[in-house]
């Protein structure tokens, strides 16, 4: 991460529990950070514990108000829906969320000549047979919100190959941590309920899950 020191750079998505512990980590490299977050589901906490980032209030479907946003060197495009049986009741605003989303965010850097770091999941793998899943796995999605993410990497490859931007595609699974309430955070919660039915209980009990 030493050549993003000094960087201007732009986390969408900078409230939620990956934007933070991200943001956390930009703030002690550069001064010039900015977190973009219209609050739908990240936290204004996270945004004052981040500590030197200049805090931006906005939606990523508002064009007018991203590409107001001063000049990033990157953008770390974190922004979206991702609650996947939401995303099958509301494939509409799914869609909109993360694959029209990630189409304004592309747009506010191709303009700004800004590098991209996409935030994608290993949902668009659907239910892979291949363990660890290479990236020639192919995209088997089985839910709107792995489509919707399909969508959002293709773009990526259309912009970088057409305008030829530097953007590097990320695929998250469950992940967890401080902060994180998910299905690994609650799954853990109900080990440490329950130590007796681990083998694994001391780590259990002896670590924290938010």
């Amino acid at each position: 991460m030493g050549e993003l020191k000094g960087k201007k750079i732009l986390v969408t998505g900078g409230a939620g529990f990956i934007g933070f512990h991200l943001s956390k980590r930009l703030s002690a490299l550069t001064s010039d950070l900015m977190i973009y977050d219209n609050l739908s589901s990240g936290k204004m906490e996270n945004v004052k514990d981040v500590g030197k980032a200049k805090f931006i209030q906005g939606d990523i479907l508002d064009v007018k108000k991203l590409q107001s946003v001063e000049k990033p060197d990157v953008i770390y495009h974190l922004a979206a829906q991702v609650v996947v049986p939401y995303s099958m009741e509301n494939p509409l605003i799914d869609f909109e969320n993360n694959a029209k989303g990630t189409l304004c965010v592309l747009e506010k850097a191709r303009k700004d000549d800004a590098k991209v770091v996409f935030a994608s999941s290993a949902a668009v793998y659907g239910n892979p047979t291949v363990f660890p899943t290479p990236e020639s796995y192919g995209f088997h999605p089985f839910s709107c919100y792995g489509l919707s993410k399909v969508v959002g990497e293709e773009y990526c490859d259309m912009y970088r190959n057409q305008y030829g931007l530097d953007i590097a595609i990320t695929r998250f699974a469950n992940v967890y941590g401080l902060r994180c309430h998910g299905v690994i955070h609650d799954f853990l919660d109900k080990l440490a309920a329950n130590p007796q039915t681990a083998k694994c209980s001391t780590w259990v009990t002896e670590q924290p899950s938010r």
